[in-house]
């Protein structure tokens, strides 16, 4: 059974009848340049806070210990995964970037730029590694409502709903089908 999730007159259908709840409550149109010094600071502190709650909880839930060897990797540029992961088993190795977003905007989950994602595949290339993204939807970065992985060859700057039904994680074994482990 299908649905159709409206927003914004734009149409995502969800496959299977899933029932997706997203907090649609856009930020407040600030102007920048209105800010001041300290403003910005607790802004970027806040971030930073969002980020590490998130790449705790992705750590945490979706590469447990008992099965994936964690290695932090200390982040000359932005634009660098945040992780590589390998699997202790199967010994398969893959990179990782964590985001988190509390919203959608405008129907969409705007998460990266296109100049961004092209650093990531250039980074994959050079490294002979795939990356994945995790992606937190909603909720707090501590326990986000929906959790995705994506792989980077199927990552857009802006994704639909229904364009990320294939990457939801509801459980172990999703994981493992997506890294395909």
């Amino acid at each position: 059974m299908y649905r159709k999730l409206t927003i914004n007159g734009d149409v995502d259908t969800l496959i299977q009848g899933e029932v997706i709840t997203v907090n649609l409550n856009r930020p407040k149109k600030e102007k920048r340049f209105f800010r001041t010094d300290s403003q910005l600071e607790r802004l970027k502190q806040r971030a930073a806070r969002k980020s590490s709650s998130f790449k705790e909880f992705a750590i945490e839930q979706m590469f447990p210990e008992e099965h994936f060897k964690i290695s932090k990797i200390d982040n000359k540029y932005k634009n660098e995964p945040d992780f590589l992961i390998k699997h202790k088993r199967k010994g398969k190795e893959f990179y990782v970037k964590c985001k988190f977003r509390g919203y959608i905007f405008k129907g969409h989950y705007d998460w990266i730029r296109k100049d961004q994602l092209e650093c990531f595949k250039n980074y994959s290339h050079e490294n002979k590694k795939p990356v994945y993204f995790a992606l937190g939807l909603s909720g707090c970065a501590k326990d986000p409502d929906h959790v995705y992985i994506m792989p980077l060859e199927n990552a857009d700057c802006r994704l639909k709903l229904g364009q990320m039904v294939d990457w939801k994680i509801s459980d172990e074994t999703d994981i493992y089908r997506i890294l395909k482990i």
